[in-house]
């Protein structure tokens, strides 16, 4: 199996977070009763507004957890929820745990000392 780069596997799931960002954007603005430009977003968070625009829309896949959490912060909502969805919390993993190694209750010996002449 080929190793896909990592913003190609998160593919999906940025788009969804970016459209509950979109839709949690759109409520601030109804209940602010005004609309919020991405200006007002980069007064607020600090990021550039470019970037903003590229994370609204899912085109930029790999956002810091910093940027990612400060743009939560500033459409008060739920980064758990934005990124998971309502049930807040990561999925199941389909496979079973990798099953664990035992480890030795005793260090190992010390390798050999090697003799002088």
């Amino acid at each position: 199996m080929a190793k896909q780069a990592r913003s190609s596997r998160y593919e999906k799931i940025v788009d969804v977070a970016a459209d509950r960002l979109r839709t949690r954007k759109k409520e601030l603005e109804i209940e602010l009763g005004r609309k919020i430009s991405l200006r007002d977003l980069q007064a607020e968070t600090g990021i550039d507004a470019g970037s903003l625009s590229e994370i609204l829309r899912g085109k930029q896949p790999e956002v810091s957890a910093g940027n990612f959490f400060t743009l939560c912060e500033a459409l008060k909502t739920d980064p758990m929820k934005v990124w998971y969805g309502d049930e807040r919390r990561p999925p199941r993993r389909s496979e079973p745990p990798p099953a664990s190694v035992e480890r030795p209750t005793h260090p190992p010996p010390p390798p050999p000392r090697r003799r002088s002449k």
